[in-house]
């Protein structure tokens, strides 16, 4: 597919299967349908560069990859667990999956598991990598959005059998000190964080973070400083913001995807208000 397409993940007729759909904006049809007759539905769905697709099934712990100009599964992948969340790095080199709690991180070009990580305290619901791939973004059901180096992942300190020496034993044993795994932790929502977006820049980028506290919270990444918090009436699950980063969208229970412009004032003013005096009309269209 030389077009851009929109990728939308649903579940088979009686939910015993899940079913991908490539919608086309411009002429909004379906071209190309992927689809697996699995017990369950897809939990997350990724894209590997631009030729290949990955789906995390939420009844198995699986997960199915299609070539884009195929529509039968091309590889089912055995995973430790089920898969709730899942990014790839955009130079396509390394997978990232949530397991409960607990971040795995896998070479695509082998498959083999570099890294087992985990400082949420209840499982991982959103996962993100950064443009640049150097830094991996993970909200979890505990409310927290934390920022890992991705190098720091994959290259922890290993003893001559294997295993990983915590980080005392390597002081003890004259090592230096190895930089932080995370860059930041936002401990900012009281309920489950739903969805992540990250702009342009690595870790000088502004991340967007959405609950179901009915807030979504601005960051700025390079200083770790809360922008702004702006209270939305509903739940929400979705959230994104444009290239340019003036607007920011967020979507939730009401089916209503709703407007804010980011540049009408100061982001000091923007802490902690609410959306009603900020956003706009929105869009409506879902029930």
């Amino acid at each position: 597919m030389s077009e851009e397409v929109v990728l939308s993940c649903v579940s088979s007729s009686g939910g015993k299967g899940v079913k991908i759909a490539a919608w086309s904006p411009g002429k909004g049809a379906i071209q190309r349908t992927y689809s697996s007759e699995t017990e369950g539905g897809g939990a997350a769905l990724a894209m590997l560069g631009k030729t290949h697709i990955m789906c995390a099934l939420k009844s198995i712990p699986f997960i199915y990859v299609w070539h884009v100009r195929k529509e039968q599964v091309l590889m089912k992948m055995a995973c430790p667990g089920l898969v709730r969340a899942l990014a790839v790095s955009p130079d396509c080199v390394y997978c990232a999956g949530a397991i409960a709690d607990k971040i795995h991180i896998w070479q695509v070009s082998t498959g083999h598991l570099l890294a087992v990580e985990g400082r949420h305290y209840q499982p991982v619901s959103v996962l993100l990598f950064t443009d640049d791939g150097q830094s991996l973004v993970s909200g979890g059901e505990d409310g927290r959005v934390l920022v890992w180096s991705l190098q720091r992942l994959v290259s922890q300190a290993f003893d001559s059998s294997g295993v990983s020496l915590p980080h005392s034993e390597n002081v003890s044993m004259g090592t230096r000190p190895h930089p932080p795994v995370l860059h930041h932790t936002w401990s900012d929502h009281a309920l489950p964080v739903t969805s992540l977006h990250c702009g342009a820049g690595g870790l000088r980028a502004r991340l967007a973070s959405a609950s179901l506290d009915q807030t979504c919270k601005l960051y700025d990444m390079a200083s770790g400083q809360l922008l702004c918090s702006v209270l939305f009436g509903f739940s929400l699950t979705a959230v994104a913001m444009d290239t340019a980063e003036q607007w920011l969208f967020v979507g939730g229970a009401t089916g209503r995807i709703s407007r804010v412009n980011l540049t009408l004032q100061r982001m000091a003013p923007l802490h902690g208000m609410s959306a009603a005096s900020m956003a706009d009309s929105g869009f409506k269209g879902h029930t």
